[in-house]
């Protein structure tokens, strides 16, 4: 899958083909979206940013910023949903209980290998998600419930988690711990500043906290809290 390049603000080529116009576009509203925010952020300013006239993004997204935004979470979720559909499957096709631990693992790692592989874009897009995934919006919907049915898999590993509690609660926790875990990795500045220097990537003690911290939450109770002391 490519991602095509993200050329900078107002540069322009020369003649392009269909296909460079498009990649051009999405690239330029990943790094808007990433860093402004989704709501700030209008189709028409991101024409703007990548010296694309108005008609040009009207042909290539007839559905304005909704089906811009749309392709935004397609540029990288095949690689990163295709990661986590083949590490809840593996988990699936086990017998007996899974750890909480583990089905954490299966959702955070392909996230943080993006954002290893590509620091600065693999984090934009990243916040992206975090904020439709907090807004339930549909692009966010369509994404998880498509191709490798994410939102399928978690139900069903989440079922194989502490199989003695009750389900409706465990599910919640796990709900939750799945959220807190996307939210905290692009935002680990909130939590002592351990990312260093823009652009160098996760740094491993980060992960491994981070890790801990959600399954705590799935686990809940005194004795997982303690634990964790």
């Amino acid at each position: 899958m490519t991602t095509g390049p993200d050329l900078g603000p107002g540069r322009r080529r020369g003649p392009r083909t269909d296909v460079d116009v498009r990649a051009r576009l999405v690239a330029v509203a990943e790094r808007m979206f990433g860093e402004q925010g989704l709501d700030p952020v209008s189709a028409r300013a991101v024409a703007r940013e990548a010296g694309v006239a108005p008609g040009a993004l009207a042909y290539h997204f007839p559905d304005g910023k909704t089906a811009l935004v749309a392709a935004v979470v397609d540029r990288r979720m095949t690689l990163v949903g295709e990661d986590i559909g083949r590490r809840l499957g593996a988990l699936l096709e086990r017998d007996g209980e899974v750890a909480p631990r583990e089905l954490v693992e299966a959702v955070l790692l392909p996230a943080v290998a993006l954002i290893q592989a590509d620091p600065v874009g693999g984090l934009r897009w990243m916040r992206i998600i975090a904020r439709l995934q907090l807004a339930e919006d549909p692009s966010w919907v369509a994404a998880v419930s498509g191709g490798p049915k994410l939102d399928e898999l978690l139900a069903a590993v989440a079922a194989r988690v502490l199989p003695d509690r009750d389900r409706h609660e465990v599910a919640s926790r796990v709900g939750i711990a799945v959220f807190s875990v996307l939210a905290l990795l692009v935002s680990p500045e909130q939590v002592g500043g351990v990312r260093g220097a823009p652009g160098a990537g996760l740094d491993a003690a980060f992960v491994e906290r981070l890790a801990d911290f959600a399954a705590a939450g799935i686990e809940g109770g005194p004795a997982a809290a303690g634990r964790q002391a």
